[in-house]
């Protein structure tokens, strides 16, 4: 007498693990999909740290340069108050 109960056990096996593969390539797939727009995000913000970067330099020489124009105004007006008030200081 042939145990048929065997094969069909057999077979659910198989089917069970084909369906839990097939949830666990799912898986994989959307974490693999998260993990490339997590890498293409901080691709994207590492450029706008390094523009970020950039215009803070550019906006720091011009403040150095605005700041030397200042000083030498400053200084020239203080000739003149110094030549034309020479009393007051």
């Amino acid at each position: 007498m042939k145990n048929t109960k065997t094969p069909n056990r057999f077979r659910r096996n198989v089917v069970s693990m084909a369906a839990e593969l097939k949830q666990v390539k799912g898986c994989l797939v959307s974490q693999e999909q998260f993990f490339v727009n997590k890498s293409l995000s901080r691709k994207e913000e590492k450029t706008k740290v390094k523009n970020m970067e950039r215009e803070i330099c550019k906006l720091q020489k011009t403040l150095e340069d605005r700041n030397c124009l200042l000083e030498a105004s400053s200084s020239a007006a203080t000739k003149v108050l110094t030549l034309t008030y020479p009393f007051v200081f």
